[in-house]
């Protein structure tokens, strides 16, 4: 939770979760992944965006995966489906905000050919075009392409 929210959590704000999870006339979006019939693991992740107030086109994007389930897709699997809400609403660009020592996201972002901005307060902001035309030839790029294809054929 730290790296999402850049601080500790003792336990969840019931206001800021209703804010999470409310959309709000195509403002803001939260899609999770949860696990049908398994009481046992409440979800394994979850992706939002804000639009931006001063740029229609921008939205700031965040995702949070439960410990056991990083490195095995879910994050792209939000992105993707971020990705489509987003544009269908005619959102061109995600910004992310990245403390610097969450490698694992700065490197998933740089894969995916983000622009990386050094903020002087200490972290990145990370801007991803939503254009599939400007993803790069890595791993994670293509498995992001697979998972667009497979949305836009549901």
């Amino acid at each position: 939770m730290y790296f999402r929210f850049w601080t500790s959590f003792r336990g969840a704000n019931p206001t800021f979760i209703d804010r999470l999870c409310s959309e709000d006339q195509g403002q803001h979006a939260s899609w999770i992944i949860v696990i049908e019939d398994n009481d046992d693991v409440p979800g394994v992740g979850g992706g939002s965006f804000w639009r931006s107030a001063e740029n229609a086109d921008t939205a700031e994007v965040s995702f949070t995966v439960a410990d056991e389930f990083q490195g095995q897709g879910a994050g792209t699997i939000l992105l993707a489906a971020i990705w489509e809400h987003a544009y269908a609403i005619g959102i061109r660009k995600f910004v992310g905000y990245v403390l610097d020592e969450n490698h694992v996201m700065l490197t998933w972002w740089s894969s995916l050919g983000a622009a990386h901005v050094r903020q002087p307060h200490g972290g990145w902001e990370l801007t991803l075009t939503l254009d599939e035309s400007l993803l790069p030839e890595t791993s994670a790029a293509n498995s992001l392409r697979h998972w667009l294809a497979f949305i836009r054929a549901a």
